[in-house]
């Protein structure tokens, strides 16, 4: 199969993906930016993207595939052709861009938000499987049916639990209703997603929906995952937890 060939809006909307990334311009062309500072750029020659890398990074590259990637702007930029890379080396050299660039705390955050991610896409495992430890969440569950159930969540992932959203590394939301999807994808409070998803409680509702939401620095919450499973499943089982759409295995370590 033919690779389809990468361009610069490849490059963008990846970058664009990275907690506060923007796009900026500066001598006429294209920039990518986090927190105002310069990890991307978008030069003229539309084949082509600048990335910031740490030197030694540079120098092993250029020598490994020249062809590919080239010394530009005195030793600290990368140069790459887009037509030589695949996605996936092109999403790592901005991600590590973005890294270099990014405040040490936004860029914390997002490791930590990356290993919950993993978490969520993981396979299925044995029962008997031992679990990994998950990150710390705060949970929001407006009801004593939606509380059970976020409790058995964290005690089958293994996720640690605070009080504090600031000390989070990410929201865990359990409402129940009859309802499709009841939250938004976003927020910009806490406030505006707790009374939301307390108006559109039914603690006598069809299904149990579970939301994980990215805290970012400037309070907004952006939602990274949802899940959505019967709240009597009935079967023998009688566990919603093997009854997540898409996961109907019985005997899941955690189900995300």
């Amino acid at each position: 199969m033919v690779r389809r060939r990468l361009t610069q809006n490849d490059a963008r909307a990846i970058a664009l993906a990275l907690p506060e990334a923007e796009e900026g311009a500066h001598m006429g062309h294209a920039d990518l930016r986090v927190r105002n500072k310069v990890f991307a750029s978008l030069p003229k020659d539309p084949g082509t993207v600048a990335v910031k890398i740490a030197p030694p990074n540079l120098d092993a590259l250029v020598r490994a595939d020249p062809a590919a990637f080239t010394d530009v702007w005195g030793g600290r930029w990368l140069g790459v052709r887009l037509d030589k890379v695949t996605k996936a080396v092109l999403r790592d050299l901005l991600t590590d861009a973005w890294s270099l660039t990014a405040p040490k705390s936004l860029v914390t955050r997002f490791r930590k938000l990356a290993v919950l991610l993993a978490l969520l896409s993981a396979p299925p495992v044995a029962a008997q499987s031992q679990p990994v430890q998950g990150p710390i969440v705060h949970t929001y569950a407006p009801s004593a049916s939606t509380q059970r159930e976020a409790a058995r969540i964290r005690r089958i992932c293994r996720w640690a639990d605070t009080t504090a959203v600031l000390d989070a590394d990410a929201l865990l939301v359990v409402v129940r209703s009859s309802g499709p999807d009841p939250l938004a994808p976003s927020y910009d409070s806490f406030k505006w997603l707790r009374d939301e998803a307390h108006s559109l409680l039914n603690d006598s509702g069809s299904q149990f929906h579970i939301y994980l939401y990215a805290i970012r620095p400037n309070q907004r919450f952006q939602q990274t995952a949802h899940r959505s499973y019967d709240a009597d499943p009935g079967g023998a089982s009688g566990d919603p937890m093997t009854q997540i759409s898409g996961n109907p295995y019985p005997g899941l370590v955690c189900p995300f």
